[in-house]
């Protein structure tokens, strides 16, 4: 071999290097990304148990209103729509369910809130 391929064998670990440090430098910012995202758990995690600790003072409250209403209702009355509240917010896990599907529009505000209105009180409007 002559000068000349060295100096081209050279010149192509050059590249191979250059190539090498691009790649380094994604995944520096590779690396500063995956940090972000892990510092954002902890936050994350803060909000995900406050939107829990709602939830479940609201579906408290509401059960505990419902319950009361379908208590007091004469023997012999029957409320239209006690299927319904009953489906909806007879026990505290349905009461829960049934927030957590209206936040994630699981199921429209308006169709748990017309028998919560017309039977209960029309202050859940």
């Amino acid at each position: 071999m002559d000068g000349s391929a060295f100096t081209v064998m050279r010149m192509l670990r050059m590249v191979r290097i250059l190539r090498v440090a691009r790649v380094a430098s994604t995944f520096g910012e590779l690396r500063k990304l995956v940090m972000s995202i892990t510092a954002s758990l902890i936050p994350l995690s803060w909000t995900l148990l406050l939107i829990f600790l709602m939830t479940y003072m609201f579906a408290i409250m509401i059960t505990h209103v419902v319950s009361d209403r379908l208590m007091h209702v004469k023997k012999g009355e029957e409320i239209e729509e006690s299927d319904l509240l009953e489906e909806f917010f007879g026990t505290l896990p349905k009461a829960m369910t049934t927030l957590y599907m209206i936040i994630s529009e699981g199921i429209h505000w308006g169709e748990v809130m017309h028998p919560l209105v017309t039977q209960v009180s029309p202050y859940f409007r």
